[in-house]
């Protein structure tokens, strides 16, 4: 039997699920309305600007990280620079520098906005207790949203106590957890500045 897969969308999901299909001996179209592959991951153009859309890429390559694993798995070898600082975010009236290292980011972030220092650790280590439960959840590599029985069997299968944590934030968005810090008020305006 012949299998064709059309896949829509170039971005980092596209170009990953073609590459997992080829493997598995489908042939794959993928359809891109930009210029460019990337996605999230990529850029566009303005005038005489260019803007990263995204960080997206600057994450997963680290070891067990879900770049690493799909590139292990496709028997690819990628060439990965780690970077210090990986992007640079230009507001109206400052830059701030995006750090790898979570920590340095972290006091990076203190250190320019003193009044939201506490604020600031909050709203981070709760991202961080949340993705060290969804990591947990993630080393099976479930399929969500589950529409078989094999794959709620294998969501199933890598639940575990602490995945209990999660329930309270299964239907916020990540704008519930900077107002839950204070780091953004009701009206939805930054409270950095």
């Amino acid at each position: 039997m012949h299998k064709q897969v059309v896949v829509i969308g170039g971005g980092v999901g596209g170009l990953t699920a073609g590459a997992l299909l080829a493997k598995h001996d489908y042939e794959v179209t993928v359809l891109e309305a930009s210029r460019e592959w990337g996605g999230c991951a990529g850029k566009f153009q303005r005038h005489l600007y260019t803007f990263p859309v995204g960080a997206t890429l600057g994450m997963g390559f680290e070891h067990g990280g879900i770049h690493e694993r799909i590139s292990m798995y496709l028997g690819l070898e990628i060439e990965k620079v780690s970077l210090e600082k990986i992007m640079k975010v230009h507001l109206p009236h400052r830059t701030l520098i995006y750090y790898q290292d979570r920590y340095q980011h972290i006091s990076y972030l203190q250190k320019q906005f003193p009044h939201k220092a506490k604020n600031i650790r909050s709203f981070y280590e709760n991202v961080f207790r949340i993705a060290k439960e969804i990591r947990k959840l993630m080393q099976s590599l479930p399929v969500l949203p589950p529409l078989t029985v094999g794959e709620w069997s294998r969501l199933v299968s890598s639940l575990n106590f602490g995945s209990l944590k999660l329930l309270p934030y299964f239907h916020q968005s990540f704008s519930y957890l900077l107002k839950k810090t204070q780091l953004v008020r009701r009206s939805g305006l930054s409270s950095f500045c």
